[in-house]
């Protein structure tokens, strides 16, 4: 007997048979998706849970946001952080990124910046943008109140590597800074080019802002028609002061 081949054959199949089981998880985190987004939550629950058997992290973190929510569940914010806890003690990313939210908000009575910078790094480390963001804004505070040069400098990275995956409001602020000049050279042009890509994805702020260049002509060729165009556009978001700006620029 062909020992070696029955050895290989049998490494095949566990691979195949571990493969199976993914594409299933990720079939029925799918159409518990599908349910979520219908309103129906005990179907979605049901599919999310028959995942999360099987150890499948995505599923057992939309479990968690479920109790956090109160979806198909009674609310629970305590089961949610201690699920939120579980799943990134396994380096899940977002949930990781969650337990950092949980001590910067000092949701345990105690604000934990410490903390919340480790949970929010170890899912910046693996390329989770609202992470990488949410580092930025705890230096950028760090730096206000401690004036260290290298805390600006970490700000503006860990602000960039979000941008640079297309996260809006870290776009936004990455604008705001080339404006201000903080942390990087004052450049116009750059500060529309990011206030652009996050106005394009519907984020208000970067709307306002962008309509405030078009007025007044910074970085780009100044004009009341794109203002007013953007103005619009951050108006019907809910923004009072887009509103305002969009009635003056309309008479």
């Amino acid at each position: 007997m062909n020992y070696r081949m029955v050895y290989l054959c049998l490494i095949l199949c566990f691979c195949i048979q571990n493969l199976s089981i993914a594409q299933t998880n990720e079939e029925l985190v799918n159409k518990g998706k599908e349910y979520y987004e219908q309103g129906d939550y005990t179907n979605a629950l049901e599919y999310y849970r028959k995942a999360s058997s099987e150890g499948y992290l995505p599923a057992k973190y939309l479990i968690a946001q479920m109790y956090e929510k109160g979806d198909g569940v009674k609310q629970d914010i305590h089961e949610a952080g201690y699920r939120y806890k579980r799943i990134a003690d396994k380096g899940y990313a977002p949930a990781q990124y969650q337990v950092g939210l949980r001590h910067d908000r000092g949701e345990q009575k105690i604000r934990e910046v410490d903390l919340a910078v480790k949970w929010y790094r170890k899912a910046a480390e693996q390329g989770y943008a609202p992470a990488q963001y949410q580092l930025g804004v705890v230096y950028s505070k760090w730096h206000q109140y401690r004036l260290k040069q290298e805390d600006n400098e970490m700000m503006i990275d860990w602000y960039r590597k979000a941008a640079e995956q297309g996260y809006a409001p870290a776009q936004h602020q990455l604008g705001y800074y080339y404006y201000l000049g903080e942390g990087v050279e004052i450049d116009d042009k750059l500060s529309v080019d990011w206030h652009r890509k996050a106005a394009e994805q519907g984020y208000s702020l970067a709307q306002y802002s962008l309509a405030l260049k078009y007025e007044e002509g910074l970085g780009v060729e100044q004009s009341n028609e794109k203002a007013a165009y953007w103005f619009k556009k951050a108006c019907d978001q809910g923004d009072n002061a887009a509103c305002d700006s969009w009635s003056n620029l309309s008479k």
